[in-house]
């Protein structure tokens, strides 16, 4: 690692990180540059006592997540998808399971090891080289170094992870989203509703979806009666309630990911309410470019305060389209669809979030978005002014 990022320097290349792959734009390859795949890097040693797992950026979510699971009890906050590499998931936020109780995963980062752009390895944590860390908590593919190694803060696994799903007809979409929003203030943190609408058994469908990471019976009770209050429950088609689960999933079992698919995807933060989503959301829906194609709403509340770090953009709600297609023909009318969603929630959002970006997509439609905080854009510049200065690294900084 550090003789490859030495020889970039001395030839004057780009160097790109490859940890899990599973970047939508592959950020990770870059043209005329060095790539550096950590695939082989496996690593993973987890000190209990301290709660503390040391991992290489390229294990996947759901392997680090067994072993704390069925040997210490523990858990990380990971991707909601199977096999997705830790090393992306961190750096770009880490918006997954549990989030809301334990944070993303960023704030879980406690510290790294890296190659610096001067072919140094080095040790970055609160008190010692605090910048890197900074960055590495959101920066993404704009990190100006080769993340190596990195020491994880773990949680105790929830005593009930349980999976409550609703399946509504299309005709209850909206009854089903306001009550969605106008309830979503008094969601615990254990709870991480949310909606998914899509085409089901030939039939277009809303998927009402309640992961619960609860620590007692009262718990599990509290989500009953908040979803009892929903005044078209009885009108599900389907349902299954408390199903015990583990999240993530040790396999690749979700039935809406088309195997082998081509996806585009993308995401709106935002703050708004009901009147302002429902119809932007029901325009995606309506006009998506294939059945299997959804849209997802998840509510990010209670609203908390982010600590100081690259990751500085969240919002009351999360909206998301993704294309699903088996045809390469669809790609260019997936991708217009998908930007034509961003630019329809440009007037209420917030930004984008780094876990499903698309900026090279975004860049070339017109639709330059932020990924930081004005704050923490700007703090990025100087930074990779100052320990990236020949843009080896960074050259995909995200825009303020």
């Amino acid at each position: 690692m550090i003789h490859a990022v030495r020889l970039a320097r001395a030839k004057g290349w780009k160097v790109g990180t490859r940890s899990g792959g599973h970047s939508w734009e592959g950020t990770h390859t870059r043209d005329n540059s060095l790539l550096i795949n950590l695939a082989k890097m496996e690593q993973i040693d987890v000190h209990p006592a301290q709660r503390i797992a040391v991992i290489s950026p390229s294990t996947q979510s759901q392997d680090l997540n067994r072993l704390l699971r069925e040997k210490h009890d523990l858990m990380f906050p990971t991707a909601h998808n199977y096999g997705v590499g830790l090393g992306g998931f961190v750096m770009c936020g880490g918006f997954g399971w549990n989030a809301l109780s334990v944070g993303l995963g960023c704030e879980n980062l406690m510290a790294l090891d890296l190659v610096t752009a001067d072919g140094e390895l080095i040790h970055a944590d609160e008190s010692h080289n605090s910048d890197y860390l900074w960055a590495a908590r959101g920066s993404g593919p704009g990190f100006f170094g080769v993340a190596v190694r990195y020491y994880l803060r773990v949680h105790p696994r929830p005593a009930f992870q349980r999976l409550t799903n609703y399946i509504f007809p299309q005709s209850e979409i909206e009854p089903v989203l306001r009550w969605m929003d106008g309830a979503m203030e008094r969601f615990p943190r254990y709870l991480e509703m949310f909606a998914l609408a899509t085409a089901m058994e030939g039939e277009n469908r809303l998927l009402l979806t309640c992961p619960i990471h609860a620590e007692t019976e009262a718990h599990l009770q509290a989500v009953r009666e908040i979803l009892a209050t929903c005044p078209v429950l009885g009108k599900a088609v389907d349902k299954m309630v408390e199903l015990p689960v583990n999240m993530p999933s040790d396999t690749e079992d979700d039935p809406l990911l088309l195997t082998g698919g081509r996806f585009v995807c993308d995401g709106a933060w935002t703050d708004a309410g009901a009147d302002e989503i429902i119809p932007r959301f029901l325009r995606s829906f309506n006009s998506r470019p294939t059945p299997e194609s959804f849209v997802f709403w998840q509510p990010f509340v209670p609203a908390r305060t982010l600590p100081d770090m690259a990751c500085s953009i969240t919002g009351r709600s999360y909206v998301s389209p993704t294309s699903v297609s088996s045809d390469p023909a669809d790609d260019a009318r997936c991708a217009a669809w998908t930007q034509d969603f961003i630019r329809d929630f440009a007037p209420i959002s917030n930004g984008g979030n780094l876990n499903d970006d698309n900026m090279l997509m975004n860049r070339q439609y017109g639709n330059n978005r932020r990924y930081l905080s004005a704050a923490s854009a700007e703090r990025m510049k100087s930074l990779l002014a100052r320990y990236d200065p020949h843009g080896m690294f960074g050259y995909l900084t995200p825009p303020a």
